[in-house]
């Protein structure tokens, strides 16, 4: 795995659900949907990878890799965690 070209230091992934459950509304089953990677060299910090608008899905969690900084949270030693806040995406045109 590259993150903008570069190597992703070694580390382990974990993915699952959490908080299942079935609604007293509608009585379908819900969770919260993730994926956590934890680096081999943990800097003994935390982040989390907000979704900025793509919630529905869970994301490689890497933690940015944009112009600041120029290295992914996971790359830097942090364990990161993204999830699909607890639904699943949408069908275009329903919600």
């Amino acid at each position: 795995m590259t993150i903008a070209g570069k190597p992703v230091a070694a580390h382990c992934q974990l993915t699952g659900k959490m908080l299942a459950r079935v609604s007293p509304v509608d009585g379908k089953a819900y969770a919260i949907g993730f994926e956590m990677r934890l680096p081999g060299n943990w800097n003994g910090r935390f982040f989390y990878q907000a979704n900025g608008g793509v919630d529905g899905s869970v994301v490689t969690a890497t933690g940015p890799a944009g112009p600041a900084p120029l290295e992914s949270a996971l790359n830097q030693g942090f364990a990161v965690i993204s999830s699909d806040a607890g639904h699943s995406a949408c069908i275009a045109g329903y919600s």
